[in-house]
């Protein structure tokens, strides 16, 4: 029968998956698979349901998890982009064997620049990052790439630059190259966004690369107001000539404590 209305209702769904946990323990949970896949796609986006999908994820097989793989296969950018629906994703990354999570990861990336504009997409893009390492960090990179600057300035897609350069600055060094030709750099520096994707690719470069950012960076530090100076400058030896202050700091041990910010993460 029609199951939804129970799965999406307040008290329907503890019932249901306190039903699916005594049924996984009988071995008998596969038995309700049928009537669950039919709503599938309600199911994994509701505030409610979202929870029995994440619960199957946990208690059931891949093949008894098949229909929330394929939802989501099918329509990810819909169901990452849901705010309960990026929860089931998430879980699916995590529970998914070796072959399933390639199929997942492959068309995460695909889907890239729709979800990293998006306030909940961007959270599945970050997990899918740390999932997937090197090869997704560089599918990712290369779809970002071309538009840094653009997304350095988003609430949202900033967080998945920084992402990238702290799980590889290597497969991810297009981003810091690009941010180095920047014709725009102080406009950056003074983003309440990029400047920490700048701080990030700043701490996480090595070597010419490292040195080419540094390069671009330092002539603007006085631009800058004191504090936000140091802090940046102290990301990286290269940027003490372009502010001894900071340097000398560092050297009587003082750190210039960092300002929250109001960014998601």
């Amino acid at each position: 029968g029609d199951v939804t209305w129970v799965v999406c209702d307040a008290h329907g769904t503890r019932a249901m998956q306190k039903l699916l946990q005594r049924l996984a323990k009988e071995g008998a949970a596969n038995s309700l698979v049928p009537a669950l896949a039919r709503s599938v796609s309600r199911i994994v986006r509701d505030s409610h349901g979202s929870h029995v999908a994440q619960l199957c994820l946990r208690l059931l097989g891949e093949h008894d998890c098949e229909f929330i793989y394929e939802n989501v296969l099918q329509n990810p950018v819909g169901v990452a982009c849901s705010r309960h629906g990026c929860c089931v994703v998430q879980r699916c990354l995590d529970a998914a064997p070796p072959l399933k999570l390639t199929k997942l990861l492959e068309v995460i990336v695909k889907h890239a620049l729709e979800l990293c504009n998006d306030p909940y997409g961007n959270y599945v893009l970050q997990h899918a990052l740390r999932r997937g390492g090197s090869d997704t960090v560089a599918g990712v990179t290369e779809s970002l790439c071309g538009q840094v600057a653009n997304f350095a300035r988003g609430k949202f897609s900033s967080n998945v630059l920084e992402r990238l350069l702290q799980i590889d600055s290597n497969a991810s060094k297009g981003i810091i190259l690009e941010l180095a030709d920047s014709a725009d750099m102080l406009s950056l520096l003074l983003d309440p966004f990029a400047n920490y994707v700048v701080q990030s690719a700043l701490a996480s470069s090595r070597g010419k690369i490292h040195h080419k950012l540094a390069t671009v960076v330092g002539p603007h530090l006085r631009k800058l107001g004191s504090a936000h100076a140091i802090r940046i400058a102290g990301k990286s030896p290269d940027l003490a000539q372009y502010l001894p202050e900071a340097a000398a700091q560092a050297g009587n041990g003082k750190r210039t404590p960092r300002k929250h910010s109001h960014r998601s993460s």
